[in-house]
Order: structure tokens, then C-alpha cells, then sequence
């Protein structure tokens, strides 16, 4: 009997991890540079930090828990960083909002804002994790598929 491999999907996997590494580069390098400067950096750099300090964060999480970067863990981080980025960027939208309504800067009215915006977007955050929260306790094939990604529930 010879065992053999039919399909290794390391070559992927180290493909998905070198795009996502030139993405970083990328994400560090190209806001700062012309042509085509962003419109509001305000967003720019919220983009700039929330990303990398996010994708290091997760890194070190799977580190720690003894996991190695997959199909599944590389696909929550482009979603994770997607949710990210949009939750930034409306909050930055309803500050800017509210700072023009009220005619000031201050910080007072920045408060007020973030105040305003954090229980819907708590609710968004939620809303996401209720909807994958059920992959953890999956049975059978399909199941499996989803069971490197149910460490945190290691209890069950």
C-alpha cells in the first residue's frame, strides 16, 4: 500500500498568506503616497491603524491557542477586517455628522456622538456573531469542516 497525497492545499494556504502579507505592505505604504490621495484621511488613518493592529491581534490569538492559518481562519480575517473597516469608517461618518450640526469641535459633541452610534453598532457586532455562532456547535461532515474553528468552544 502506497499512501499518497491528493490534494495539498499548503501551496494555497502559503499563497493566501503572502497575499495577505503584500495587502499589509500595501495598506502601510500606499495611503501616504500620490496620485490618487484619499479623501478624508481621517478614514485613511483609521484604516491604517485598525488593520494591522487587528491582523496582529488575531495572529498572536492563534499563536497562543496553538492554530495555524487556513482556508477558514484566512477567510474570517478578510471578513473581520471588512467588518472592521466599515464600523470605522460610518463612525467617523456620524462624528463628522454631528460636529457639523452642532458648529464646534468639541469634545462633547464627540462623546455624544460615539455614545449615539455605539449601541447600534454593538447590535451590527452582535448580529454577526448570532449568525456564526452555530457553526460552533455543527455535527456530522459539515462539522468538520467548521472544527478548527471551534477551539474557543473546546469545552463542549
Amino acid at each position: 500500500m502506497q499512501v499518497k497525497a491528493w490534494y495539498d492545499q499548503s501551496e494555497l494556504i502559503l499563497d493566501s498568506a503572502s497575499s495577505l502579507r503584500n495587502a499589509i505592505v500595501i495598506a502601510w505604504c500606499w495611503p501616504p503616497c500620490p496620485p490618487g490621495l484619499p479623501a478624508d484621511w481621517k478614514v485613511t488613518l483609521a484604516a491604517v491603524i485598525a488593520v494591522p493592529t487587528v491582523l496582529a491581534g488575531t495572529t498572536l490569538i492563534l499563536k497562543l491557542m496553538g492554530q495555524s492559518f487556513n482556508i477558514m481562519t484566512l477567510g474570517g480575517m478578510a471578513a473581520a477586517i471588512g467588518l472592521i473597516i466599515d464600523d470605522a469608517i460610518v463612525m467617523i461618518e456620524h462624528i463628522e455628522r454631528r460636529l457639523a450640526e452642532a458648529g464646534d469641535k468639541g469634545r462633547l459633541t464627540i462623546e455624544r456622538a460615539v455614545s449615539e452610534f455605539l449601541r447600534p453598532l454593538v447590535g451590527s457586532s452582535s448580529a454577526t456573531i448570532v449568525i456564526f455562532l452555530p457553526l460552533a456547535f455543527l455535527t456530522g461532515v459539515t462539522g468538520a469542516s467548521s472544527r478548527r474553528c471551534r477551539s474557543p468552544w473546546r469545552w463542549r
